[in-house]
């Protein structure tokens, strides 16, 4: 059997930061990496550092709604066949995830007799939880569906922020581990732990309203501080800018959420910025992916 460790949070809630402590920390195991991302193109994946067979990728939606599920499976019946099989079975669902189909797809394809779902860990970044737990209900249910719930970004977030997540996590979820963390720093077995809930869900549907997505391919380099305060102008409509951007002295890594910028020099060129929002962003996302493609924020603009 080949155990699944399963990794929720929502949009900038430290899963990649978990997933790199994951690499770190077991050099010496065969673990493999599927990575879901949401906008279409697979940024996750790249951030990771890993060779080409060590991540499976499925983006453009999340593996547990109707449009993605099937992609999920045929990615499982892939993995099975891997020989020699890997220890374990890493999963990162997208942020937007609600994570209590899985046990359901397992039993319906009968993969549950080739995998076993041994844990599903949350992590949670205190403000966004407190701020979506009751507007985004995916936010609710990655908590309810966790064994273990990371409370992370201790270093960042006010006590009354930490001690009121606490609480309405243990409210939701009074069954799951808590521990709070910075960077998301906890050592995880992947191959053990508690067993996460078998909680009855439905497949989410196709187009969740309480998001929308874009992704720019980004033709040449950018004025970055300008299209920096373009982007910081959508306000509470922007829940997550990550991508590669091209600058005339090199390329940048950015990643925006709630706890605000983190650039830093890449060698990478794969030069995307992807865009998640809220239901009501679909247009001013799509302006933006239009003035960055026809070269709006060039430097020679």
């Amino acid at each position: 059997m080949i155990p699944i460790c399963l990794i929720t949070g929502f949009l900038g809630s430290g899963k990649t930061s978990l997933l790199r402590h994951l690499v770190t920390s077991h050099p010496q195991r065969q673990l493999l990496f599927l990575v879901n991302d949401f906008p279409p193109r697979d940024i996750d994946g790249a951030r990771l550092d890993l060779e080409q067979d060590q991540v499976v990728s499925v983006a453009g939606g999340s593996i547990f709604c109707r449009c993605k599920v099937t992609d999920f499976i045929n990615a499982l019946r892939q993995i099975r066949r891997l020989a020699p099989p890997p220890e374990a079975l890493i999963i990162e669902a997208s942020g937007m995830a609600d994570p209590r189909t899985l046990p359901r797809t397992l039993r319906e394809t009968m993969l549950d007799q080739t995998f076993v779902h041994r844990q599903t860990i949350a992590v949670i970044d205190p403000a966004s939880f407190l701020r979506l737990w009751e507007a985004v209900p995916a936010v609710q249910a990655q908590v309810a569906a966790a064994s273990t719930v990371l409370i992370n970004k201790q270093d960042c977030r006010s006590s009354e922020e930490r001690e009121a997540c606490e609480e309405l996590v243990r409210h939701l979820n009074p069954a799951a581990t808590i521990v709070r963390t910075t960077h998301a720093h906890h050592p995880i077995d992947p191959c053990e732990g508690a067993s996460p809930p078998d909680l009855p869900a439905e497949y989410a549907a196709c187009r969740d309203p309480h998001f929308t997505t874009a992704q720019a391919a980004i033709p040449a380099p950018l004025d970055w501080p300008r299209l920096r305060q373009a982007l910081e102008g959508l306000g509470p409509l922007l829940y997550r800018a990550k991508g590669v951007i091209p600058c005339t002295d090199g390329r940048l890594e950015v990643d925006y959420s709630d706890s605000g910028w983190d650039t830093r020099p890449t060698q990478r060129r794969d030069d995307t910025l992807a865009l998640i929002g809220t239901g009501e962003a679909h247009e001013h996302l799509e302006r933006m992916v239009i003035e960055i493609e026809r070269g709006d924020y060039s430097v020679t603009q």
